[in-house]
């Protein structure tokens, strides 16, 4: 499984800033303990902002002067495409959605630069929750990447992990962060053409909102059953050590597990969300 680092994020306070006063000795540390953590790629998502998206170039450079590993770039660098040009290797257009009209734009600007593709199986006013929704949006997709001759094998498909709120309760509640469906999807996906489909989710989306100590034990029930169903690539914090123990003993025994969708579940019944 291809381990994807997520710390180079607008949201983090610490790149926000650096982003702002074009402090590169932040960018290199963030990139640098992450892929000494263990990050095979890393994840750069400086949001859909137009002023601090148009840094995107100079963020790519400075990263892999650093670091020599591939980028996954959020989906407004098609819009940018200087940040494409200046990538070392194949980089990774993130989080381009199902929109009929945004995603053949995708893979024509990934085709020109030889790069992959993350589909995140969602589109305006709908999200997957069973099984065979979530089918029906890969299988579009999967058509759609035929019809524009893009490379199947440069497709990740990302079911997009949530968790869904009670809004009266503000806690989670077993009937609302149901993950069966996904785990079932990522086990299911890479079926749908002879040439295997890849699967990819970003791990801490299930988390926001959950008090600090608790989000560890969360990343790690929730891998554990991730890597069963098969996930080719996860987006996850690398400095989160018991985690990152955590993918490599799955990786080594995986092979002899079971999967069981049902306990993921049960995990989520006591934890409380911060109101």
């Amino acid at each position: 499984m291809l381990i994807i680092g997520e710390k180079i994020n607008i949201l983090n306070p610490k790149v926000y800033r650096a982003i702002q006063d074009k402090d590169d000795k932040v960018l290199r540390s963030l990139a640098r303990i992450q892929v000494e953590a263990g990050a095979q790629a890393l994840d750069i998502n400086l949001g859909p902002g137009r002023k601090v998206a148009q840094l995107l170039p100079w963020v790519v450079e400075t990263v892999q002067d650093e670091v020599d590993v591939p980028l996954f770039l959020f989906s407004n660098i098609v819009n940018i495409p200087d940040g494409l040009k200046v990538h070392k290797g194949r980089p990774t257009i993130n989080a381009v959605t199902c929109d009929p009209f945004i995603l053949p734009r995708a893979m024509s600007a990934a085709k020109c630069f030889d790069a992959n593709l993350v589909v995140l199986l969602l589109k305006k006013g709908f999200k997957p929750y069973r099984l065979d929704e979530y089918l029906l949006l890969a299988e579009w997709v999967l058509e759609t990447a035929e019809e524009n001759e893009f490379p199947l094998r440069r497709l990740f498909l990302d079911p997009v992990l949530i968790s869904h709120i009670d809004p009266f309760a503000w806690e989670l509640t077993s009937t609302n962060t149901d993950f069966t469906p996904v785990l079932e999807a990522v086990r299911w996906i890479p079926k749908l053409r002879l040439e295997q489909i890849k699967t990819i989710c970003a791990i801490s989306n299930v988390s926001i909102g959950f008090l600090p100590g608790q989000r560890t034990k969360i990343h790690q029930r929730l891998i554990c059953q991730l890597i069963k169903a098969g996930l080719s690539a996860a987006i996850v914090n690398p400095l989160d050590k018991p985690l990152m123990a955590t993918i490599k003993n799955m990786s080594v025994t995986n092979n002899s597990l079971t999967v069981q969708f049902c306990n993921i579940n049960q995990d989520f019944q006591d934890i409380k969300y911060i109101s």
